[in-house]
């Protein structure tokens, strides 16, 4: 995916920077899932120095949005996921969005309550991604987290 990403041709004009943010955003999530957290940062970074340049307040505004979701998947992805993640992450579930989108929503949030001790909250958004099926990726990973949940979690 990286190397396809790689591949995209560069933009000129007042759609190159939005070409841009898009890419970086879209490296930041990839190198996440692969646990490649430097990278993510890196990214991470590039991107918000993207959006704060951009003056467009449509692009802006979804720029800030895509920021603090990968804010928030950093953050978790380091063990520091606190309740107001879960708060803003619930905020975007309730939102607009495809079904894979809200499937990776409710995996992050079943890693957030993970982290904040909250295993039923955690059980029930885990049990709710897995739901997708196996044939994508974060359902896989959500079906597999559920086992590491104490056992009256669970259900």
């Amino acid at each position: 995916a990286l190397e396809v990403l790689d591949l995209a041709p560069a933009l000129r004009g007042r759609r190159g920077k939005e070409a841009e943010a898009l890419l970086s955003g879209n490296r930041c999530s990839i190198y996440l899932y692969m646990g490649q957290l430097q990278q993510a940062e890196k990214e991470l970074e590039k991107l918000s120095s993207l959006s704060s340049s951009d003056s467009r307040r449509g692009s802006r505004a979804q720029q800030a949005d895509t920021l603090e979701i990968l804010r928030v998947r950093l953050n978790t992805a380091h063990g520091g996921a606190v309740q107001k993640d879960a708060d803003l992450i619930r905020g975007r579930l309730s939102g607009k969005g495809s079904a894979l989108y809200k499937t990776q929503l409710r995996y992050l949030l079943g890693q957030i309550y993970i982290q904040l001790g909250e295993y039923d909250f955690a059980a029930h958004y885990l049990n709710e991604a897995a739901k997708a099926g196996n044939q994508i990726w974060v359902s896989g990973q959500a079906a597999e987290l559920l086992k590491t949940l104490p056992k009256k979690a669970k259900n």
